[in-house]
């Protein structure tokens, strides 16, 4: 056979083998876990609430696969065993995963199940090096898990502080029973330091920072009360000032084109918003100004999510000053929100959240009131004085910040009865 011949064939047997050999390599590995008849009857199991059947089916999904199936199928029976509150089961079942047949979600998930068996076991040490990790890179549907893991560690590390501030970002993200047991544990944290420690943490903290409101709330517990960042203006109402454009416009009040009005209109307080209606629109049709703006209204249900949606469609149909809503706790929550209209809120947020810049809040707190009341008359000079207070919670509140506001200014209380 001439030798081109033979090489022609050599070529041909060449491709052949290299082809079943990658046949064959493909042909190797594991089913695709999806498509793993099985591992949907687990993952069946797993969400109709079986925990128990379910991770048994996991485990014998890993016992008969290997490599990074095997590793994925005993970390998915960790999860499972873990849903169901056994973590000794899940410690046994992670205890077989080799690290480096995960990907990198995969990991992230042993480690927050590795950190948790860690806390169990009075290792918190352990813990926070699982869940040192770039905050950035952690799925979304992972976050909450994450943060509670972590307050959880820097409790049990002995800083109150931190675990009740990581809880006090978390309380924005949850609802229902969820929240009320996270809210309970920042009561419990800040509940074990001491006043001084407390408003010295007070003081280093921004106006907006989520975990302020609640140090203040665990201060009113004990009947003390932080000075407040009362306005102090600095120029009279009308003063001329320069806008983006470097152009001098006088300052005050600017008439807005479309102001939207967010109440509930069903519900227990829909008496309550009805006389805001008539209140308003008696204003608004009494006033024969052509700079008048539309006015539209919106119905803003009866829980903040409705709320939020309210003012998400009132934004979106153009308005540029929004009014309300007037629940305390859709207050809160919108407050929490970048806001890109400006909103005058009818109510206290449920958690003492400052209104975002631009925005206010309608109403005169007695916190707010007294601590007015103590800049006034140490704007007049005054320097001691004698406290007295009805014995009512309105007044004994009152009370408290007119003492913590002049005594944080240099003035002093005589006399409290």
């Amino acid at each position: 056979m001439p030798f081109s011949a033979r090489l022609s064939n050599c070529l041909k047997l060449l491709i052949m083998l290299t082809a079943l050999s990658l046949g064959a390599c493909m042909s190797s590995d594991p089913m695709t876990r999806a498509d793993s008849p099985q591992a949907r009857q687990a993952e069946q199991l797993a969400s109709e609430g079986d925990l128990d059947a379910a991770a048994r089916q996991f485990l014998a999904l890993a016992e008969g696969s290997s490599g990074s199936a095997s590793a994925h199928y005993r970390l998915r029976a960790a999860e499972v065993l873990r849903e169901n509150g056994d973590l000794d089961g899940a410690a046994r079942a992670i205890s077989e995963i080799r690290r480096n047949r995960l990907d990198a979600d995969e990991s992230f998930r042993l480690d927050l199940i590795d950190a948790e068996v860690s806390l169990k076991r009075g290792d918190a040490e352990r813990a926070s090096m699982l869940l040192a990790t770039n905050e950035d890179s952690i799925p979304e549907r992972l976050r909450l898990r994450y943060s509670e893991l972590r307050a959880r560690t820097a409790n049990a590390r002995g800083d109150r502080f931190a675990a009740a501030r990581i809880r006090a970002t978390l309380d924005a993200e949850l609802d229902g029973h969820d929240r009320d047991i996270n809210r309970e544990q920042i009561t419990e944290l800040l509940g074990t330091l001491d006043d001084a420690t407390l408003k010295g943490r007070a003081y280093s903290l921004r106006p907006d920072d989520a975990l302020l409101p609640w140090i203040e709330q665990a201060l009113k517990l004990r009947g003390q009360m932080l000075p407040r960042d009362v306005p102090r203006p600095q120029r009279p109402v009308g003063t001329l000032i320069p806008n983006a454009d470097n152009d001098l416009r006088r300052e005050g009040f600017h008439a807005p084109r479309q102001v939207a009005l967010i109440l509930p209109l069903n519900g227990p307080v829909a008496g309550v918003s009805q006389s805001i209606l008539d209140g308003f629109f008696a204003a608004y049709f009494s006033d024969d100004s052509r700079e008048r703006p539309q006015l539209r209204t919106y119905d803003a249900g009866k829980s903040p999510e409705d709320a939020l949606a309210a003012y998400a469609q009132a934004v979106a149909d153009g308005a540029d000053f929004i009014v309300g809503p007037l629940l305390r706790e859709a207050v809160g929550t919108l407050f929490r929100q970048p806001l890109p209209v400006r909103v005058l809120a009818l109510n206290h947020p449920d958690t003492g959240e400052v209104p975002p810049p631009g925005s206010a809040e309608f109403g005169l707190l007695p916190d707010a009131e007294g601590a007015q009341a103590a800049e006034r008359m140490l704007s007049l000079g005054i320097t001691r004085a004698a406290l007295i207070a009805a014995q009512t919670d309105w007044a004994e509140r009152a009370g408290r910040a007119v003492r913590a506001q002049f005594e944080s200014r240099g003035g002093s209380i005589g006399g409290e009865s």
